[in-house]
């Protein structure tokens, strides 16, 4: 311990920058007029395609207890790349970097925490299982 005698500090004082305000968290930005605007980039000019896929139902006759998806997507290496989101009616599955985008309207109502989806590596197929509903989709 140093005691100081009648001073503040010990050695040379250096300046300081005192903020008076705070930043906005979100801070607003300008765009670029668009003749200083880069090409290339933002969203991709074209649609991603929209790969085969396959609906079937189990069982196979009167009302299905379970729905089987199979999407074919050759060109994806992983599961890591895909994106699938199920809702009550429907299922929207997005291969990134805008390889394949599906938007499928299901025949019937799905429960969408109970389902499971399967990515096989060889055959570039997602197999994906529903479980359905009581009620049917209008």
């Amino acid at each position: 311990w140093t005691l100081l005698k009648n001073r503040s500090h010990v050695g040379r004082i250096k300046p300081h920058h005192i903020r008076t305000h705070r930043k906005p968290v979100i801070q607003e930005v300008k765009t670029p007029p668009a003749s200083t605007k880069k090409r290339g980039s933002g969203r991709p000019t074209q649609p991603a395609p929209k790969p085969d896929y396959l609906i079937l139902q189990e069982p196979m006759e009167g009302k299905p207890s379970y729905l089987i998806v199979e999407v074919w997507l050759p060109g994806v290496q992983s599961s890591a790349k895909l994106t699938l989101d199920v809702g009550e009616d429907r299922l929207i599955l997005h291969a990134h970097p805008a390889l394949y985008f599906l938007e499928v309207e299901l025949p019937y109502n799905v429960i969408p925490m109970e389902c499971g989806a399967q990515f096989d590596v060889d055959s570039h197929l997602l197999t994906i299982a529903l479980m359905v509903t009581e009620e049917t989709a209008q």
